[in-house]
């Protein structure tokens, strides 16, 4: 197995995704054997039901890293993959999205002229509203490109029956796989703030690490929680406190240091606030 492969099976959770990469593995095998018989293969889309914070353009790159390695879609252009959100503005007549992607292709096909690699796109917007012609055209100018780009929808859908009835609408489209993608355990978060606090200079001591742990672990309980985005906020919080407060700087931070950031501090009691606060606006 090649080292891409190995970065997503170390994914935390993501079983829909290591299942599909599974199946690309035993295609590359199965391919590298029947090599003289040249068959051409056009991969499934994917739908990933995602939320902000969950590393999305991580995977991309260990997913693109992977399916250049085994030769199972073809690269061109100035960068493997690109990231895009498709909105609904404006009235139903009129529709710049399409053209709006297109100038985003052309700006990375490099000196090929030609953009290939993958296309993640956010349809969020579009998600329960199925009827828009505009969303049916997005999909048939999809459909127009199998082949020639892998493409990834994303989407945001909290309650099933709706993403039920936008996996089942974009299938009558074109061949798509569904994949549900989820936030990293907590062990993997606290790795990413270490990282983070590394980079600036800063280390934790184990009594601190573990203060944080908790704080973290009863953040990733809320429905505001962000993942990634959520600990690189904290991270930032951390190092703005400690060079915020203190006359002297130890880059060896203690749990002291971040007591500011308990479960019990005003951090905490205002982080679980602002939840209440989106509950009664209605997010």
């Amino acid at each position: 197995m090649n080292d891409s492969y190995n970065k997503i099976m170390e994914l935390a959770g993501n079983a829909d995704l290591k299942r599909v990469v599974n199946r690309w593995e035993k295609l590359a095998l199965n391919l590298e054997k029947t090599a003289s018989a040249s068959i051409q293969v056009t991969m499934p889309n994917m739908l990933w039901s995602s939320r902000s914070g969950v590393g999305q353009t991580t995977m991309l790159g260990y997913i693109a890293d992977y399916l250049r390695e085994r030769h199972l879609i073809e690269f061109k252009g100035n960068v493997d993959f690109i990231e895009f959100i498709l909105k609904r503005e404006g009235e139903e007549r009129s529709f710049n999205e399409l053209v709006r992607l297109d100038s985003a292709l052309n700006s990375v096909s490099g000196h090929h002229n030609v953009f290939k690699g993958i296309v993640c796109i956010d349809i969020t917007d579009w998600a329960e509203k199925l009827s828009d012609s505009r969303f049916a055209s997005f999909l048939e100018y999809i459909k127009a490109h199998d082949g020639d780009w892998l493409t990834i929808l994303t989407a945001n859908c909290p309650k099933e029956e709706i993403l039920a009835q936008l996996y089942a609408y974009i299938h009558s489209f074109f061949r798509v796989e569904l994949v549900h993608t989820a936030f990293p355990e907590s062990s993997e978060m606290t790795a990413y703030l270490n990282r983070k606090l590394n980079a600036a200079g800063f280390t934790l001591t184990a009594e601190a690490e573990e203060l944080l742990k908790e704080s973290m672990t009863e953040m990733s309980r809320s429905n505001i929680y962000d993942g990634y985005n959520t600990i690189r906020q904290l991270s930032q919080e951390i190092i703005y406190h400690i060079l915020s407060t203190k006359d002297e700087i130890s880059f060896t931070v203690t749990k002291k240091d971040v007591e500011e950031f308990s479960v019990d501090s005003e951090y905490m009691k205002f982080y679980r606030k602002s939840e209440e606060t989106r509950k009664r606006i209605g997010f």
